[in-house]
Order: C-alpha cells, then sequence, then structure tokens
C-alpha cells in the first residue's frame, strides 16, 4: 500500500523540462509534439509561438537565432509553460481579479500604452486578452 502511495504521489509532481523536450520534425498537419504532465504541446502551437516571435522581432528590428534554433526555444518556453501552469493547478494557487487586473495595468505601464492598446496589441499579437 505503501509503495503506491509513493508511485502516486511522483506521479502528480511536475517533470523536469528537459524529460519533455522533442525535436519537432518537419511534416504537414497538426500533431501532438510534446506530452507535458499530461497537457499536450501542438506543433501548430509551436508554429504559432515562432510565427509571433518572428513578427515581434521583425517590428523591434531585433536578430533571432537560426530557425532550427528558434522552435526549439519556442518548446522549451511552451513546456515551461506547460509544467508551471501545472504546478500552480496541483497546488492550488489562485489569483483573483483585482490581482490580475493590477498586473494587467502595470504590463501597460510598463510598456507606456493604455490598456485598450495593450488589448489592441495583444490581440494583434494573437493572443487572446479575455
Amino acid at each position: 500500500m505503501l509503495t503506491s502511495t509513493a508511485a502516486s504521489a511522483q506521479f502528480t509532481q511536475p517533470r523536469p523540462a528537459s524529460l519533455a523536450t522533442a525535436e519537432v520534425p518537419s511534416r504537414g498537419g497538426d500533431y501532438i509534439a510534446v506530452v507535458v504532465n499530461q497537457e499536450l504541446v501542438t506543433a501548430g502551437e509551436i508554429e504559432q509561438r515562432v510565427v509571433r516571435v518572428r513578427e515581434n522581432a521583425a517590428r523591434s528590428k531585433a536578430t533571432l537565432p537560426p530557425l532550427s534554433e528558434l522552435r526549439q526555444q519556442v518548446l522549451e518556453a511552451l513546456i515551461d509553460e506547460r509544467v508551471q501552469v501545472t504546478y500552480a493547478r496541483d497546488s492550488g494557487t489562485r489569483i483573483d481579479d483585482a490581482e490580475l487586473d493590477r498586473a494587467v495595468l502595470n504590463v501597460a505601464v510598463q510598456n507606456q500604452v493604455s490598456l485598450s492598446q495593450l488589448r489592441e496589441r495583444l490581440r494583434a499579437d494573437g493572443v487572446d486578452f479575455t
């Protein structure tokens, strides 16, 4: 009985991102690229994020690494996000509306834009503000 409890406790713990990394092969259609703590990362998500990063870099005239390296960095960022979300959910972390509103306002202030401009910029970048 103790063994099954220990095994289930290990199963619910977030796995290190390094265990979930995978190279995304180039092929048509959307498919599951990586599974992180029962959360899926699809090739489509990776490509959408790559496009967004490239567009943002073009706007700011930033230099990017080669495409294969950029894809790997994007994949690692998506894995990190999934691990963080899983950990937050499993640990019962909650953020109330007031705290979220303060954080969004802080982002707008740091970027020297109004809330409506921030929403529009996020929408243009393909990020759902709601």
